[in-house]
């Protein structure tokens, strides 16, 4: 896979949904190959200070 970035994804559907949400499209593709490798470009943390605004 490419780059990811999950912030266009409004933030209640990211607290509300089926953590396989955001994969829904490619979900059956993933889940039949050996070795999945993603670069994740955004931060999932619940912890520290949120970062209100993008730079974009």
């Amino acid at each position: 896979m490419g780059g990811c970035n999950a912030w266009p994804l409004n933030q209640w559907v990211l607290k509300h949904s089926d953590p396989a949400y955001p994969w829904r499209n490619t979900l059956s593709i993933l889940q039949n190959v050996d070795l999945r490798i993603c670069n994740l470009e955004c931060v999932l943390s619940d912890i520290g200070n949120p970062w209100s605004t993008t730079p974009i």
